[in-house]
């Protein structure tokens, strides 16, 4: 036989180019400062100055975050990311996007700069339409991943920023960050790690009202019109049964404080989104002027807050990554998603947010408390239901599998920002979970993540 060469006229492949760096888990060479101005709230127009240090002259290489926690998918906006400037030195440097990596830019750095100045702009959709509607002209919500370049190859852990809001005049905000001080519209933060930013989206408001459940946990509550924030003290006692109830369930925290974050709008998009120590709502209007109308629009709450447990503190050990760029793998989505429904019935049902005893439809639940897949589950290949159970006080949660037995514990030992545990996460033997109240030094963020070995 004769090797016959490909015609030369076919098509070939062009060499792929340079991948983003790795990232690695040391610490960046110092500290982002990032400013958000979100003033334009009549056009929704986030408005980003951000300074980043440099070790030197080179090829820089800034993302912008893609893979979000509690999307399970990549959910970078980068079609609303406009009109980045980058400056250093006085002059105006260039950039180049990555020709496959959208959401990567790359920037040559000159010598004798220690660090760049990047300027851009956040464009909120005014429409549903165009995706997720952030900002009216009497609110909005200020997820950061929206407002942030961070450079490739570190830890998002290991990167530290000093980030700070400017919102109207007159305006209230709330969030999971601690406030280092507020003056003429301007909110400075604590110095807090990119992952924990990213995790910790602000929600502001002409109209607002906070509420004190208990000493560690809050609902703040934004609405289009003031009218619309007439909770009775009946309306927010069920909120605050929620957290009790869930602490009769879990028997103990993983957070030092957690701030619900709702809502109330016909204009901004209806979501819930979790957070480790907070969650984003935004549910309809009239969530509590027609009370008796919407019990099937309440059970946001308690399962945004269930996920600070089942989800944040404890989670699938494929869906943790290291920075926002590398996929987030969802094989233990049956127990982020599946067994936090099923304690979001019972809670709104035990908690008063629920009239029923339980939900009709919690009864798809039921096989899986007993640790049996239903019935209707899809047939495609997935790692098997998995379904974590509150131990007994004093002991750790269990994973239960399908056939009921108990195959191994999850604590937050092994915990890799906890001083004198090894680096790596396990499963460890049945220990002590965190106590209920604080000690001064926050639970470690994503601290622990499940595993089926």
């Amino acid at each position: 036989m004769h090797n016959i060469a490909p015609p030369f006229h076919l098509p070939h492949p062009l060499p792929d180019p340079p991948g983003i760096p790795e990232p690695v888990d040391q610490p960046y060479c110092g500290v982002l400062h990032l400013a958000v101005d979100a003033t334009d709230v009549d056009r929704g127009i986030f408005r980003v100055r951000e300074t980043i240090p440099v070790t030197g002259a080179g090829e820089l290489v800034l993302l912008y975050p893609k893979w979000l926690p509690g999307f399970h998918a990549p959910q970078a906006p980068i079609e609303l990311f406009a009109g980045l400037c980058v400056h250093a030195g006085g002059r105006d440097l260039r950039w180049r996007r990555h020709p496959v990596t959208v959401n990567a830019f790359a920037i040559d750095v000159p010598d004798g700069v220690d660090a760049i100045e990047a300027e851009f702009q956040f464009l909120s959709p005014t429409d549903p339409a165009q995706g997720r509607v952030l900002c009216t002209p009497d609110m909005l919500c200020l997820p950061w991943n929206t407002s942030v370049l961070y450079p490739a190859g570190h830890y998002a852990r290991g990167i530290m920023v000093d980030a700070s809001l400017t919102i109207p005049p007159g305006w209230q905000a709330a969030g999971a960050l601690a406030v280092l001080d507020h003056a003429d519209g301007t909110i400075r933060f604590e110095r807090t790690a990119l992952d924990t930013l990213v995790d910790s989206p602000v929600l502001a408001g002409r109209h607002v009202r906070r509420e004190a459940l208990d000493d560690q946990v809050s609902l703040t509550i934004v609405a289009d019109e003031p009218h619309l924030l007439g909770a009775t003290p009946e309306q927010i006692d069920a909120h605050r049964a929620v957290v009790e109830q869930a602490d009769r369930l879990f028997r103990s925290r993983p957070f030092d404080r957690f701030e619900m974050l709702l809502a109330l709008s016909e204009t901004l998009t209806g979501v819930g989104i979790e957070h480790h120590r907070s969650f984003e709502a935004v549910s309809i209007p009239g969530y509590f002027r027609d009370w008796g109308d919407n019990a099937a629009r309440r059970d946001t709450v308690p399962h945004e807050y269930v996920h600070s447990w089942n989800g944040k503190h404890r989670r699938g050990a494929d869906s943790w990554t290291p920075c926002f760029e590398k996929p987030i793998r969802n094989s233990l989505m049956w127990v982020y998603e599946g067994q936090t429904q099923y304690w979001t019935h019972i809670l709104s049902a035990r908690s008063g947010l629920a009239r029923s005893p339980l939900p009709p439809r919690a009864t798809m639940f039921a096989p899986a408390a007993a640790g049996v897949p239903p019935s209707t589950r899809p047939a495609i290949p997935s790692s098997p239901p998995a379904l974590l159970f509150p131990g007994r006080a004093g002991s750790a949660a269990r994973i239960i599998t399908p056939k009921g037995r108990s195959s191994g514990s999850m604590s937050t030992r092994g915990c890799a920002n906890c001083p004198g545990t090894p680096a790596r996460w396990t499963i460890s033997p049945a220990s002590s979970l965190p106590p209920r109240r604080g000690t001064g030094r926050p639970t470690p963020m994503n601290s622990t993540r499940w595993s089926t070995r």
